[in-house]
């Protein structure tokens, strides 16, 4: 996606396993970074997947440059840690 400052985008994460059944209600560390290398907890630090396996943020950047996001499951008894791939958003200016 491609956004604008003051402009608001939705960011969605999924979560399933090896199957691909979605996994409902489990913990989510999410993290957003300005430059891809120094990273930050994202909103409160952690979100909880719905029924769907999905949780969805928004974010309305307020300069141009790139956000990064990334999601991060630490895994349970029975499942394994996880992590997504990062979430490259550039901010520009339309005129």
């Amino acid at each position: 996606p491609l956004v604008s400052p003051g402009n608001t985008t939705r960011i969605t994460f999924s979560l399933h396993d090896t199957a691909g059944s979605p996994l409902g209600g489990e913990n989510l560390s999410l993290l957003f970074s300005e430059d891809g290398f120094t990273w930050m907890y994202s909103e409160d630090g952690s979100a909880i997947t719905d029924t769907d396996g999905q949780f969805s943020l928004n974010d309305t950047p307020k300069k141009e440059g790139y956000h990064y996001y990334r999601a991060i499951f630490a895994g349970t008894g029975t499942l394994p840690a996880a992590e997504s791939d990062t979430l490259v958003i550039p901010v520009i200016s339309i005129p």
